[in-house]
């Protein structure tokens, strides 16, 4: 599978669809061989109610009408809900399987903290992105305007520094390419790389659309920038006369980071978009919590209460005249309630959509065959941050020619100027 352009728009808020928390405070794992007894548990989608499923469909026992309804309670469900009822719109309401909802951003909670399960920051939004400003904004993360009209965050959200390090040569070093002891040669193509990402990042069509931009209808549509897209990121790195191994491993990594993928199987133009929709000057400035996105979901979660319901797995969306039917099963009861809606929003990943929806002329052709980058996030409660020698523990810990993407400590947030009790660690593999 080959990551482009058209895969980008399902992957942006709902790539890694299985996760895993480990969580100290819950249950215990078996076959951890260790000196110190480690507890914990797995935490990741609801099966149960699927299976329930897998012998026969059961018949609705009652029909509730319904204007729009929501499927999937993740980022995107949630932010679909958030909009309609920004916008003076009331007659919807979200359903999702989970007890407890976030999806891909969910969070968990002990007595030390929060911790995410899944996504766990948000780059600052380009001009292009005016409704994730607008949410940004509304949850009290935007204090202000520069004279230029550009947003001022609030210092409390956005990352603390020390930021980034890497691991490479037996100690830390601050940031994520590996500097040290690297060649002219090797400095000289890191210069050129970051040259070219900013010249694609000011591009503009004749429309003045920037070349990469969330949402993606925001793009430009010049055939030079979209010609990127048949052609995988290391022939693009080939094609630039970029040979440096510690070059290819730092845009790698953010295929990987991003994408799940590696240069072979990630289009050019889904590598470029990861660096240029991200405004200028502003590649790692980011906004993160302890609990990760989940701090959005919570905002939105209290603002859209009324309109949630979680424990409820959608299992058919058929079409009807007028609008659509969608049957539900509630997972507590086992009873099924069909609702008749005018129109749905299927907030889920693609696989989901392509086995739950029948009968629709114009379902996205790419639902059927979509297939995902799965990861894994294991949260682990420590006594201490692990130093090293080197840079100082930071945000983001990365170790150079890993197969895993590193971790982030979760109490780096915390304005204390050290956490009490233990620190948590999120480390990501994918």
């Amino acid at each position: 599978m080959t990551w482009t352009r058209r895969r980008v728009i399902g992957a942006a808020l709902t790539l890694g669809a299985g996760a895993i928390g480990v969580d100290r405070y819950r249950g215990r794992l078996a076959g951890v061989r260790s000196r110190r007894h480690i507890e914990g548990s797995v935490v990741g989608t609801s099966c149960e109610p699927g299976h329930r499923l897998m012998t026969r469909l059961p018949l609705p026992d009652t029909t509730v009408d319904v204007k729009v309804l929501i499927v999937g309670g993740g980022a995107s469900g949630l932010s679909a809900a958030w909009k309609l009822s920004r916008s003076g719109f009331s007659e919807f309401l979200l359903v999702d399987v989970e007890p407890r909802l976030g999806g891909t951003a969910a969070c968990g909670r002990s007595e030390v903290i929060g911790f995410p399960w899944g996504a766990h920051y948000v780059p600052l939004p380009s001009r292009e992105s005016g409704f994730v400003r607008e949410l940004l904004n509304e949850l009290g993360l935007i204090e202000g305007h520069r004279p230029d009209g550009e947003p001022i965050y609030s210092e409390r959200h956005l990352c603390h520094s020390p930021q980034e390090r890497i691991y490479h040569h037996g100690q830390w070093h601050e940031g994520l390419f590996p500097f040290v002891g690297a060649t002219a040669d090797d400095l000289t193509q890191y210069r050129a790389y970051q040259a070219l990402m900013d010249r694609y990042r000011l591009r503009r069509d004749a429309r003045g659309r920037p070349a990469f931009a969330l949402p993606l209808e925001r793009s430009g549509q010049e055939p030079e920038v979209l010609a990127l897209d048949r052609i995988s990121m290391r022939e693009f790195m080939t094609r630039q006369g970029f040979t440096s191994r510690r070059l290819l491993w730092y845009v790698e990594y953010g295929c990987r980071d991003d994408y799940g993928g590696n240069l072979a199987n990630v289009s050019a133009w889904a590598a470029i978009h990861y660096s240029a929709a991200r405004p200028l000057g502003e590649d790692h400035q980011v906004l993160t919590w302890p609990e990760g996105i989940g701090w959005i979901v919570g905002g939105l979660e209290r603002r859209l209460a009324k309109h949630l319901k979680t424990g409820t797995l959608a299992f058919s969306v058929t079409p009807a005249r007028p609008g659509v039917t969608v049957d539900c099963l509630d997972v507590a009861t086992g009873r099924v309630t069909r609702y008749r809606a005018g129109q749905a929003i299927l907030a889920v990943p693609k696989f989901i959509v392509a086995r739950i929806a029948h009968g629709f002329d114009a379902l996205p052709a790419s639902a059927a065959g979509f297939t995902y980058a799965p990861w894994i996030v294991a949260n682990l409660h420590v006594d201490q941050v692990p130093e090293g020698r080197g840079a100082p523990p930071c945000w983001d810990n990365v170790i150079y020619d890993s197969p895993g993407l590193g971790y982030v400590v979760a109490t780096h947030q915390q304005l204390a100027s050290r956490p009490v009790g233990a620190d948590v660690l999120q480390a990501v593999s994918r």
